[in-house]
């Protein structure tokens, strides 16, 4: 899963290091949470919904 801040590359962004590095932690521990079911909506920066599977 890429991540996108202001429509460039997290990793591209030096200055939104933190701020990046953040984001990908998040996006790996939903993405790997068998609880949920998850999507990534490409708006704007992104955009994930989850909901908890029944």
């Amino acid at each position: 899963m890429k991540d996108v801040i202001g429509g460039s590359v997290g990793d591209e962004c030096a200055k939104q290091k933190r701020y990046t590095e953040v984001m990908k932690k998040f996006n790996e521990i939903i993405e790997n949470d068998l609880h949920l079911e998850s999507v990534l909506v490409p708006i704007g920066d992104g955009m994930t919904i989850s909901k908890v599977k029944k």
